[in-house]
Parts: C-alpha cells; sequence; structure tokens
C-alpha cells in the first residue's frame, strides 16, 4: 500500500469514528454524511454540460479589444494587493502636498502685495453674495483635499494594523486571536516597534488638520461704524446747520475730550451734499425707514450693508428737557449728570453726554450727532456691552455693581445713571418700542429714518500660518505612508478575503477541525475557563485548563439566521463611529 492510499484509509477511519460518536451522543437521529456519493447526481445542474468559466478580466469587460493588450501590460506593471492601496496613498497626499505648497506660494504673495502679517491676508474684497460663494467652493475643495489625504491616511494605518499569517498562528498558538478587516486596537497591541511608531505617526498627524484646514481660509464680514444724525427734514434738503457740530470729531476739537475716546466720524457737509444728490438724482444710495423698520435694521451687532442714518425730528434742542451735560470726574466722588437744555438767551451749543455739543441755534436743521462705535467682542465683567444703545436712549458701557475701586484703591459709590437699567437695548428693549406708539432718541421724538445703504462689503482672507502648520504635517502624512510602502516585509491579511485565501493555501494546525465557531464562542469559552463539555472548546492540557492550548471536540452545527447588516459590527465600534 502507497502512502497516499494509507493517507485516505486514515481519513476513512476517522469519519467512521465521528459518525459512531455522533450515534452515541444522539440516539434518536441518524448520522449522515456531509458529502453525497461521486455518482449522485442530486446536486448536479441540469445544465451540467456546460463549463462553469471564470469571470473576465476588468480590460475584457470595459477596455476595447485593440486596447486591451497595453491595459493588461500596465496592470502587470502596478503594484498588486496592498502594495496598490499603499501606493495610491502615496501618490494622493503627494497631490495634496503640491497643492497646498503652491496656495501657500501665492497666499505669500498676497501678502507681500497687502503688507499684511503672517497671520492672515486677505485674498479678495467685494460683495458678500460673491464672496461667501467663492468661500464656499474653497471650502468644498478642501473637504475634498482633506477626504483624499485622510483616506489614504486611514488606509495606511489599517496596513500597519492589519496582522500577517506569521501572527495570527502565533495568536492561535497561545490560545488568543487577531482581527482581520477592521482597525483594532489588539491588533496594535501585537505591533512590532517599527510599525507602531508609524501607526502613532499617521494618527496624532490627523489631528491637526481636522482642526485646522478648513480654517485655512474664512471669509470676514466688514461691521461699519456709523453716525447717528439727529435732524430736521429740511436737513434732507440741503438747509444750512450750525458748522461746529461737524467739527466735534475732528482735531483739534475732540482732543479736549480725550476721555470720551470719539472716532473720526463722516463730515456733515460732505453728508449731507451725498442726501441731496441722492434726492435730486433718485439713487438708491439712500432709503427712507419708517420707525419700526429703521429699529430692525440697526439692532445688529454686526452691521455690513447700512452706514450712517439720520433720524428725522420735529422736537427742537430748545424743547428737549432730556439731555445731560457732561461730568467731570475726579478721584472722590462721580457725581450726577445735571440737566442740561437750551434757554432763550443762548444762542451757541451745549455739551451733553448723549449726543456731544447739541445745537441752540434757531436756524440750524442739524441738532447733534451721536458717534456709534462699538466693538463685537464684549468687554468682560463686571463691565457690560450694550450694543445699539442710542435706540433705547441708553449708555454703552456699564458697571454690574454699587461700587468701584479707584485707580488709588478705595471704593466710591456708583452713581445711578451709571448702573446698568433693568434692561438692556441689546437684550430686547428695542423690541418693546417697537411695539409702542412713539420713539424718543435722547428727547428728540423720532419721526422716520433715512438710512445710508451699501453693498456688503466682505472679504475673503487665508490664513498662511495655519495653512503653514497643514503642510508640516501634510509632508508627516508622506514620509510615513512612503515608509510604509518599503518597510513591510511580510504579507499582512487586511481583508477577510486575504485571510481565506491564506487559510486555503495553508491549515491552520491551531483551529483544526473548528468549523462554523464564532468569535463569541471563543471569548466566552476562554473567559470561563470550561473544559469543554458542551461540545464546543475545549482548552486541554495533560494536568489542568491552559490558555494556551484549544482543541475542537466536534464541529458546531450550522444554524441558519437571519441577521441585519448592522450586525456586522460591533456595540462598541457602532457607538465609537456615532459619537465622532
Amino acid at each position: 500500500m502507497d502512502r497516499n492510499s494509507d493517507f485516505h484509509l486514515r481519513n476513512l477511519n476517522q469519519g467512521l469514528k465521528l459518525t459512531r460518536v455522533s450515534q452515541h451522543r444522539s440516539s434518536s437521529s441518524v448520522s449522515k454524511p456531509l458529502l453525497p456519493d461521486e455518482d449522485d447526481d442530486s446536486i448536479t445542474p441540469s445544465h451540467r454540460g456546460n463549463e462553469l468559466k471564470p469571470h473576465g478580466s476588468f480590460a475584457e469587460k470595459w477596455v476595447p479589444l485593440a486596447l486591451q493588450p497595453y491595459c493588461d501590460w500596465l496592470f502587470q506593471l502596478l503594484p498588486q494587493g496592498w502594495r496598490f492601496s499603499a501606493s495610491l496613498g502615496v501618490l494622493l497626499s503627494s497631490t495634496v502636498l503640491l497643492i497646498n505648497i503652491l496656495v501657500a506660494a501665492w497666499s505669500f504673495t498676497v501678502m507681500r502685495d497687502h503688507k499684511a502679517d503672517l497671520v492672515s491676508a486677505p485674498v479678495a474684497t467685494g460683495d458678500c453674495r460673491d464672496i461667501e460663494w467663492w468661500g464656499s467652493l474653497i471650502h468644498l475643495a478642501i473637504n475634498a483635499a482633506s477626504t483624499l489625504l485622510l483616506g489614504a491616511s486611514s488606509s495606511a494605518m489599517q496596513i500597519l494594523c492589519a496582522p500577517s499569517r506569521k501572527n495570527v498562528d502565533e495568536a492561535h498558538r497561545r490560545g488568543s486571536w487577531l482581527d482581520i478587516g477592521v482597525l483594532s486596537l489588539r491588533n496594535v497591541m501585537s505591533m512590532s516597534v517599527s510599525k507602531f511608531l508609524l501607526w502613532v505617526l499617521l494618527g496624532l498627524s490627523s489631528v491637526p488638520l481636522h482642526l485646522v484646514y478648513n480654517s485655512t481660509f474664512f471669509v470676514s464680514t466688514i461691521n461699519h461704524h456709523y453716525d447717528v444724525y439727529v435732524a430736521s427734514a429740511q436737513f434732507t434738503d440741503g438747509a444750512d446747520f450750525d458748522s461746529f457740530i461737524g467739527k466735534y470729531d475732528q482735531e483739534p476739537y475732540y482732543a479736549n475730550y480725550s476721555w470720551t475716546d470719539l472716532p473720526v466720524g463722516s463730515n456733515p457737509l460732505e453728508f449731507q451734499a451725498a442726501v441731496v444728490q441722492n434726492s435730486s438724482t433718485g439713487g438708491g444710495t439712500f432709503e427712507r425707514l419708517e420707525k419700526e423698520d429703521c429699529m430692525r435694521s440697526y439692532s445688529e451687532i454686526i452691521l455690513p450693508s447700512r452706514r450712517n442714518v439720520i433720524l428725522v425730528t420735529k422736537t427742537k434742542p430748545r424743547d428737549n428737557v432730556q439731555l445731560h451735560g457732561i461730568v467731570n470726574f475726579t478721584q472722590t466722588e462721580l457725581p450726577e449728570p445735571n440737566t442740561i437744555s437750551c434757554n432763550e438767551s443762548s444762542q451757541g451749543h451745549i455739551l451733553t453726554s448723549e449726543l456731544g455739543p447739541v445745537t441752540c441755534m434757531t436756524n440750524s436743521t442739524l441738532y447733534g450727532i451721536a458717534h456709534y462705535a462699538m466693538p463685537v467682542i464684549g468687554v468682560k465683567p463686571p463691565f457690560y456691552a450694550n450694543w445699539y444703545y442710542w435706540m433705547c436712549s441708553q449708555k454703552g458701557y456699564y458697571y454690574s455693581g454699587d461700587r468701584i475701586e479707584t485707580d488709588d484703591g478705595r471704593s466710591i459709590e456708583m452713581p445711578q445713571f451709571l448702573q446698568p437699567p433693568g434692561k438692556f437695548c441689546s437684550d430686547g428693549l428695542w423690541e418693546d418700542l417697537v411695539a409702542g406708539d412713539n420713539w424718543s432718541v435722547y428727547g428728540f421724538d423720532v419721526e422716520y429714518c433715512l438710512s445710508e445703504k451699501l453693498s456688503g462689503q466682505c472679504s475673503l482672507n487665508v490664513a498662511t500660518s495655519l495653512l503653514l502648520v497643514v503642510i508640516i504635517f501634510n509632508i508627516v502624512k508622506v514620509a510615513v505612508i512612503v515608509a510604509t510602502l518599503f518597510t513591510i516585509t511580510d504579507k499582512p491579511l487586511i481583508t477577510i478575503g486575504d485571510s481565506i485565501a491564506s487559510f486555503i493555501e495553508e491549515e491552520d494546525i491551531y483551529t483544526r477541525g473548528m468549523c462554523l465557531l464564532g468569535k463569541e464562542d471563543v471569548i466566552h469559552h476562554m473567559g470561563d475557563g470550561k473544559s469543554g463539555t458542551d461540545g464546543q472548546l475545549a482548552r486541554l492540557s495533560t494536568r489542568q485548563p491552559s490558555r494556551s492550548t484549544f482543541q475542537l471536540l466536534f464541529p458546531k452545527p450550522f444554524q441558519p439566521q437571519s441577521l441585519h447588516w448592522f450586525r456586522a459590527a460591533s456595540t462598541a465600534r457602532w457607538s465609537t463611529c456615532l459619537s465622532l
């Protein structure tokens, strides 16, 4: 008897023993062979004569016949298996790196032309709608580039994390297991030092890209400071006004009131000329707004499309008794401002804390100008910022306490007019004014508004410093993926198909006969230390149960189940994915 015959005879005897054991364990059922006889035609298809042909290659399906030889030659030159995906990752990440370098070079040119700093530089300025469209388009391109870059990085991380057949055999020898087809932390613990370092570098270099890549380009909106003109209807027709009102916010006049920190506002003569010209030509620069529309239009912290506004009133300065004079603060007291008004003998102006100088001249059509210049970012407690405060005849800043500390460390009682009101204008008090019939601004009853309209000016900016950060970590990713391609010498089992092909080619002696066992079965029997009396899995040793070896007593019977697709991943993986 030759060696092959002896091998087949031993297999036959083992099959008979398994049949007898099965009959002994279940007397009510009769064991049947799993495979049919060679002459059994029950499983032969009706078209038995037709030979099954393998599926055609990609070139045979999609490439014209004349080009197929060149396509096959090209495919032979390309790397195969995991090396193809790693090479593709190098190509994609290098392409993204080249694009980032070109954009950085262009942004430095823009920065030089605009004499900007290294933080950011304006790329384009124009209508907000156009700039926002370009910003969205650029962010779409950034998201596409980051997807390619992070996809190449993730593929390389999975290649590094995938075990080789040697790793799997060693794990099975110890009675353990490794994951195939997923990015597994269990596999990370069994990596070599070089693979682990490359894997960590890829993971850490992804964090800055997630945080700053989308911030390299951003759209900024111009927030206009503006002047609030209080005037009669004749001012819009070009009537005369007290010229001192226009000089108050220009040097050297406002230097006498440096503590108020007034900005240089608009020139009333030029502003009035623009209003008159717009009225005569029918232009759309100035728009008449009723009281409610005026409050709604200017109750914005950021005002990109409007600027100066004229509050048209019939109230004369001589009839206004709600104005207050400017208080000269001292280190010992903070007095309340006194009520100040024009009297019959006054022909000059009064200096008020609300509108600055208010004219008392009877022939002036401009009564006063309130300069509104509030920062978008509010002040820190105990101070409170009150945006568009002029609508509610309030102040721009308030102190939250009833006492204030002076520079020399003394505590002074806070005057009533500096304490915060019951409700700020920016907290919704202006809405209460909209619901009312009258709207009074510092004692002047408003009839309507004349608003200066602007095309919203926005700018598209590039953050050159953040772009440099992106380039640095992009270089790290390219270098690590290249190192992954040239340092891995074994054949990693990346997919389930890779593992199936490997086990078909070479049997795993440590799991021989363990048909249809699932991960749960292995975890269960390794965790409770059972000896396998239920016919599934036993961990045997000559003296006591051991975690180093395990063997199968009987194959697990096939039980058909209907499972949903989401069961392919564990609950922990689903939770981690959804939390991200």
